[in-house]
């Protein structure tokens, strides 16, 4: 196993990173030309199944989260109004 990071808009201000687990790296060739047949799966869900979480995000879910919030006038204090991510 491999683990890759890639780095996209590097060193400026949207950059963003991304960071894979690769599972398997098969290569063939034909005639002068190496092909490379790579199959992972993003870090943060190779990481989750290992510990045995299951995380579903949904707009359900975040407007439950986000009626909860307002409901309970979290939205006078420091909390910050939920937001939908991973």
């Amino acid at each position: 196993m491999y683990k890759v990071k890639v780095i996209f808009n590097k060193m400026t201000e949207d950059e963003r990173v991304f960071e894979f687990v690769l599972h398997s790296i098969v290569q063939t060739h034909e005639k002068d030309e190496v092909i490379y047949d790579i199959h992972g799966v993003g870090l943060a869900f190779e990481e989750l199944g290992k510990l045995g979480y299951k995380i579903a995000l949904s707009k359900d879910d975040y407007e439950e989260d986000y009626k909860y919030w307002f409901e309970n006038h979290l939205s006078d204090t420091e909390y910050e109004m939920p937001l939908a991510n991973i």
